[in-house]
């Protein structure tokens, strides 16, 4: 009986060695796994650091791990690393993502490699004592063939222009955020990336100038920009257009981001676009009524956000989801009617328009987000189209079902006892 016992743990044993030798093809992209000091995951046999977990003074990436490239630093991954001096980052690295390298108090230089594409938000926030290479104001960090390839920050937020160094190729996530004095920027050809928020509260910025090699603009780069009238982007760019005060993509089908200063009251959403970005169409006040195209399938996050004097929207036939707060603390809606094409509508998607009355909610939706119309105090009718089948829940509590055919019950339970839940069918 002890010899079976004893050969059955050995087969145990033996099985479980055999599976941390398994090859590369079985990683899971959503585990996490170890390689010396390092921590990764794996996409598409592709390596995301997620953190160094050593205490070297200086550290030297590894450009490939199992035969897999190294290609992205992943969020915080050098965070809070007292002892940190020095980091020097393969040429196969395309992408930094957000605060990287933060609260390394010791960190005096960062070597980027050729290949980095993108940088996100607050690479080296709080970390004092970085050399950086200064021009105008900017500081740059990047390596020896190019010192000033990404543009991390600048001097003074207070300057009423700003001259690149013309050899930049990067724009850090938040680079030229809360330049409140900048009027118009030009950014150099041969930049290939404007950074998350990268011009974030640039609230006196007019126009904005982007060359043929820009391929990549992040999330909130114009964010609270409130005076922005115009996006200039040169014709021979293939991944960006601007059309009729909007820029979308190379394509088309992305709406990326319209410059809500312009004083047009009507706008025709481009036909062709699929996507509205997030906070696209944020706080453009002269706005009156949009029109959009039957391509439209979805509109994103807060796209629509404080468009004060919105007062009529006509949906497309296309339209799938409506995203959280597209249209919250628009004041001036009085009545929306959601096509019978959308399926889902996002939480808060409505939420604070005050003279909000009546909703018309098509036969295709299925899903109806909590707080849709919190805040409307206006809204006396709210009618399904399909009212069969509709429960209400949350996450704390199990679904039951609800009467939604009379419209003034409707606004009176949206606005009231069941707003904090999500309505589904």
């Amino acid at each position: 009986m002890k010899k079976r016992t004893s050969a059955l743990l050995v087969l145990i044993l033996a099985t479980a060695l055999c599976a941390l030798c398994l090859p590369s093809c079985a990683y899971g992209e959503d585990r996490e796994y170890r390689f010396g000091t390092y921590r990764y995951t794996v996409e598409n046999e592709q390596v995301t650091i997620t953190k160094y977990t050593g205490a070297a003074a200086n550290v030297t990436v590894p450009e490939s791990i199992d035969g897999m490239p190294v290609v992205a630093i992943g969020d915080q991954a050098f965070d809070n690393l007292l002892l940190l001096k020095s980091v020097t980052l393969p040429d196969s690295i395309v992408r930094i993502d957000f605060w990287a390298f933060h609260d390394c108090p010791l960190l005096e230089r960062i070597t980027l490699g050729r290949g980095v594409r993108v940088i996100g938000s607050y690479l080296l926030a709080s970390c004092d004592n970085v050399i950086y290479n200064e021009y105008e104001g900017g500081y740059y960090v990047g390596n020896d063939e190019n010192p000033y390839m990404a543009l991390v920050s600048v001097a003074s937020t207070e300057a009423q222009a700003f001259t690149f160094h013309p050899d930049t190729v990067l724009i850090c996530g938040g680079a030229l955020r809360g330049c409140y004095k900048l009027r118009d920027i030009a950014f150099p050809d041969g930049v290939l990336s404007l950074g998350t928020a990268a011009l974030e509260y640039c609230s006196s910025l007019e126009t904005v100038r982007l060359p043929k090699s820009v391929e990549s603009i992040g999330s909130w780069v114009f964010e609270r920009c409130k005076s922005l009238q115009s996006i200039v982007v040169a014709e021979d760019n293939p991944h960006f257009k601007s059309v009729d005060g909007a820029l979308l993509s190379g394509d088309g089908s992305r709406l990326i981001k319209y410059a809500g200063a312009r004083t047009d009251g009507i706008y025709h959403i481009p036909d062709g676009t699929v996507t509205i970005d997030r906070l696209a169409f944020e706080r453009a006040n002269h706005l009156t009524r949009v029109i959009f195209p039957d391509s439209v399938e979805m509109i994103g996050h807060q796209a629509f956000l404080e468009c004060e004097n919105l007062a009529d929207i006509q949906f497309g036939k296309g339209l799938k989801m409506i995203d959280g707060q597209a249209f919250g603390f628009c004041s001036s809606l009085t009545e929306v009617v959601i096509p019978d094409s959308v399926e889902e509508l996002s939480y808060s998607v409505f939420s604070e328009c005050k003279s909000l009355e009546t909703v018309v909610i098509g036969s295709g939706v299925t899903s109806l987000g909590h707080e849709a119309f919190l805040g409307c105090d206006a809204l006396r009718e709210v009618t399904f189209k399909d009212p069969g089948g509709w429960k209400y829940g949350s996450m704390y509590r199990f679904p039951k079902s609800i009467d939604v055919s009379d419209p003034e019950q409707n606004a009176k339970y949206l606005t009231g006892e069941y707003r904090g839940f999500a309505w589904f069918k």
